[in-house]
């Protein structure tokens, strides 16, 4: 979401890794506002789903790879 906020205007790779870690921190203080493990477990997916999205430049593959995250995690959780 916030991505093309952060890539604007192409950029070094110093710049670029900076822009995923800070998506990947957005993403995981939105599904987990406390500052905990889980917020960084949260923000390593965000992270990879900014990379995701870095090297397909399409959303789509990042949506996908959310909901079958989701999708693993529900039914591991449903056992």
């Amino acid at each position: 979401m916030f991505f093309n906020w952060f890539f604007s205007k192409p950029g070094k790779k110093s710049t670029l890794f900076i822009a995923v870690l800070i998506n990947g921190l957005i993403f995981g203080l939105l599904h987990e506002p406390q500052i905990d493990l889980y917020t960084i477990l949260y923000s390593l997916c965000g992270s990879v789903l900014a990379l995701v999205y870095l090297e397909t430049k399409d959303l789509t593959f990042s949506y996908v790879s959310h909901l079958g995250n989701n999708l693993a995690v529900f039914l591991i959780s449903s056992l």
